[in-house]
């Protein structure tokens, strides 16, 4: 199946991925996440599916189900990183003031 039709739903137009050359191999490498942001419009229909499909994972209960889901494996993660969390902290702390330095700077 293509990009136009999802679930039977006509879908808006695929937005266009930004590309870099790799300019040691000559190849095509496509840049992800997209800077600046893609904008996408959906269809009319696309819009309304969505909608669909979110109200009916909520009143079913399978959106309370999945958040938990997602909830406890970002606990169970955190829990059994905690230690190595905490002391990689300050190192984090200083390396994203270093990284606003040097966007500053670009700019």
């Amino acid at each position: 199946m293509g990009w136009n039709v999802d679930f039977g739903v006509p879908l808006g137009v695929e937005p266009r991925m930004p590309q870099a050359e790799d300019l040691t191999k000559g190849a095509v490498t496509k840049v992800i996440p997209a800077e600046p942001a893609l904008e996408y419009v959906p269809t009319a229909k696309e819009s309304e599916s969505a909608a669909a499909m979110y109200r009916c994972s909520v009143e079913t209960g399978a959106h309370d189900d999945w958040l938990k889901i997602v909830n406890d494996a970002k606990n169970a993660a955190l829990a059994k990183n905690e230690a190595a969390l905490i002391e990689l902290n300050p190192k984090i702390k200083e390396l994203a003031k270093s990284a606003a330095r040097a966007l500053q700077e670009k700019s």
